[in-house]
C-alpha cells in the first residue's frame, strides 16, 4: 500500500527538479552573457570585479544555485541583484581591496602667496614681470594631482624662500607678484585654460556610469538639453571627463541599462513561488479624441514588491471584452512561461470584469478581482 501511494509522486518531483535545474542554468548563462558584453565595453563597470559561479549539489553534482564572487576578495553573494551587490560591496567600501585600488589621488593643497620667493630686484619692469609670470607657472603645478610630484620636488629644490615673507608695498619689487596674481585670476576665470586631472579609462567609465545612472533616475526633471550647456561641459572638462552626448545616453548605454533592469525583474519573478498580475488603463479618458489607450501590466510579489512588466496600446475607443481577455492571457503566459499555475490571479479595473470572469472559469486555480478593495469587502461580508 505504501509503495502504491509513493509511486505517482516521483514523476512530478523529477519534473520539478528538472525545471529548477534548467532555470538555474539559464540564469547562469544569462549572467555570463552580460559579463562578456560588459568586458567588451557594452555593459556595467562592476562586471570587471564580479564573476558568476554555478553552485552544484555535492550529492547529485547537479546545479542548484547561481552566485556572484568578488574577484578582489573572493566573497560570494546572491546573484539576484548584481547592481545592488556592486553598490553595497564595491562602492560603499565593504571590499577593502577595491577601495585601495580605486581610491583617488589626494590633491596637494596650494601654497599661500606669502610663501612664494621674492623675485630679484631689477630696474627693468618688463624683465621683472616676465620672471614673475614664469614663477607663477611653476607655482600652479602645486595644485595638480600627485602624479606631478616630480615637478613639485623640482620647484621646492630650485626656488627656496629667502627667509622672509612677501609683503606688497607698492614698490618695484612687487611687480612679479602682481603679474603672478593676475595670471592666476585669468586661469580661474577661464576653466578651459587649465587642464583637468588625468583619469584612466576605468575611472572615466565608472564616472560616466554613475552620471548616466543619475540622469536615468531623475528622468523628466533634467532635460537632454542640459547636456549641451556650456557650463556643464566646462565642468566635465575641469574634472577630466569627456562630454556626454544625447546619443551616448539614449543609445547603447540606455539599452544596456534596460537589459540589466529586465534581467533583474525576471530573476525576481523566477524566484517567487507565486504572484499576481495587475493591469489598469482599460477605460479611455479621451474616448472622443481618438488617442490610443495605454494598458499597463505589472506583477505583485508576495513580499509586497510591484514589478513593472509592459504596456500595451489597445487603440482608440472602447476595447471589447474578448480582446481584453486575449491581451490579459497573453501577458500571463509571457510572464509565467510553462508554469502557468504560479499566477494565482489577475487584478484589473472594474471595466473588464467580464473578461476576468471568463478567465477564472477557464483556469479554475485563478482568483481574479475587478478591484482589490471590492474583493476584500466581499470577502469580509462572507463571514
Amino acid at each position: 500500500m505504501a509503495s502504491t501511494s509513493s509511486t505517482p509522486s516521483d514523476p512530478s518531483i523529477s519534473l520539478h527538479e528538472d525545471t529548477a535545474i534548467r532555470a538555474v542554468n539559464k540564469r547562469y548563462e544569462g549572467l555570463i552573457t552580460v559579463k562578456t558584453k560588459a568586458i567588451k565595453g557594452k555593459g556595467a563597470w562592476y562586471w570587471a570585479h564580479l564573476e558568476p559561479i554555478l553552485i552544484k549539489n555535492p550529492d547529485t553534482n547537479l546545479p542548484k544555485a547561481v552566485k556572484l564572487k568578488c574577484c578582489l576578495c573572493e566573497a560570494v553573494f546572491s546573484a539576484s541583484n548584481p547592481s545592488r551587490t556592486a553598490t553595497e560591496h564595491l562602492k560603499k567600501g565593504t571590499c577593502s581591496n577595491f577601495v585601495s585600488v580605486s581610491r583617488p589621488n589626494s590633491a596637494i593643497s596650494p601654497l599661500p602667496i606669502s610663501s612664494l620667493p621674492s623675485p630679484p630686484s631689477n630696474n627693468h619692469r618688463k624683465r621683472s614681470s616676465q620672471m614673475g609670470m614664469g614663477t607663477a607657472l611653476k607655482s600652479l603645478a602645486l595644485v595638480e594631482s600627485n602624479k606631478y610630484c616630480d615637478q613639485v620636488g623640482y620647484f621646492n629644490s630650485g626656488f627656496t624662500p629667502k627667509g622672509h615673507d612677501l609683503v606688497l608695498s607698492g614698490g618695484k619689487e612687487d611687480l612679479g607678484a602682481l603679474a603672478m596674481l593676475e595670471d592666476s585670476v585669468k586661469r580661474l576665470k577661464s576653466p578651459k585654460a587649465s587642464p583637468g586631472p588625468l583619469l584612466n579609462k576605468e575611472q572615466v567609465d565608472s564616472a560616466l556610469e554613475l552620471l548616466s545612472d543619475w540622469f536615468y533616475e531623475v528622468c523628466g526633471s533634467v532635460s537632454y538639453s542640459s547636456l549641451e550647456h556650456p557650463k556643464f561641459r566646462a565642468f566635465l572638462n575641469q574634472v577630466g571627463l569627456p562630454c556626454l552626448s544625447r546619443r551616448g545616453l539614449s543609445g547603447a548605454r540606455l539599452d544596456n541599462r534596460f537589459h540589466e533592469a529586465k534581467s533583474e525583474v525576471e530573476a525576481r519573478i523566477r524566484d517567487a513561488m507565486f504572484f499576481q498580475v495587475a493591469c489598469n488603463g482599460w477605460k479611455s479618458n479621451n474616448c472622443c479624441s481618438g488617442e490610443d489607450n495605454l494598458v499597463k501590466f505589472s506583477v505583485n510579489l508576495p513580499n509586497g514588491t510591484i514589478l513593472y512588466h509592459k504596456a500595451v496600446l489597445t487603440g482608440g475607443g472602447s476595447v471589447s471584452s474578448k480582446y481584453a481577455e486575449e491581451i490579459m492571457w497573453e501577458a500571463v503566459t509571457g510572464i509565467c512561461g510553462s508554469g502557468l499555475q504560479r499566477c494565482v490571479g489577475i487584478v484589473s479595473d472594474k471595466y473588464k470584469s467580464e473578461a476576468l470572469r471568463n478567465l477564472e472559469i477557464q483556469y479554475q486555480w485563478m482568483v481574479n478581482l475587478s478591484c482589490q478593495v471590492h474583493g476584500v469587502y466581499q470577502f469580509d461580508q462572507g463571514f
